[in-house]
């Protein structure tokens, strides 16, 4: 049987360094970028084939070549590295080919992982409301994690927003991810949105839950701590 280009859910991911020196490189992305790349794949069951290959050495280049390959189709996204974050450059695309510009391990990370995510949605894009929303809240956790509270508060609201639209703000799941947004706000210093979220919380569990939800206690108690940090 043929299968269709969506039920071969294997990506491979081919990196080719134009440059010897990339060691640093090569330790960051298999630290902290590729594991959120297996993490973030998983959650739409796909699989990552990572092959490093040697360094192809060319003369006054400093890049990286990432190829996905799936299936016969091949996405080639290209990072440069330049000597400091001035020389830094907006993204731009060369015979079809993605360019991006690092200058440091963390910008790299950010380039390669939006840039798969942005694959990943158009190859792999999501079968559901839910799956999309749960995605999201995983990649914020991740962010969460690592102590990046905006870029963590910016996906809870994505996934706030989604489920809200399909499932309607009284739902738990939407309850739950709208308390998500108002403790990031929280971490941020951001007290009075904080505040206002609670508030809302509060009521829509108040109303949505039985009296004695543990849920609605422990949503005032944060919303008196968010009220006193607000006061302070």
């Amino acid at each position: 049987m043929t299968q269709s280009f969506s039920d071969n859910r294997v990506m491979r991911v081919i990196v080719t360094p134009s440059f010897s020196e990339i060691e640093e490189e090569r330790a960051y992305l298999m630290a902290h970028t590729f594991p959120r790349m297996i993490h973030i794949a998983e959650e739409r069951n796909v699989t990552l084939e990572f092959v490093w290959k040697a360094p192809v050495i060319i003369a006054g280049s400093n890049e990286l070549t990432f190829s996905y390959d799936v299936e016969e189709n091949r996405h080639v996204y290209i990072y440069e590295k330049v000597a400091s974050a001035d020389l830094v450059g907006p993204r731009r695309v060369i015979d079809g080919i993605s360019h991006h510009d690092y200058a440091d391990m963390l910008k790299l990370d950010r380039n390669v992982e939006n840039s798969f995510v942005r694959l990943l949605d158009k190859v792999f894009p999501h079968t559901s409301y839910l799956e999309l929303a749960k995605a999201l809240q995983k990649a914020s956790k991740i962010y969460l994690d690592r102590g990046e509270f905006e870029q963590a508060l910016e996906l809870a609201e994505l996934a706030s927003k989604e489920l809200i639209a399909n499932m309607g703000e009284g739902a738990s799941d939407s309850i739950e991810a709208r308390y998500s947004c108002a403790w990031l706000n929280y971490k941020l210093g951001n007290y009075a949105e904080a505040f206002e979220i609670m508030g809302k919380v509060v009521t829509l569990a108040d109303a949505h839950f039985q009296n004695n939800d543990p849920r609605i206690t422990d949503y005032l108690g944060v919303m008196r701590m968010i009220d006193a940090a607000y006061k302070r």
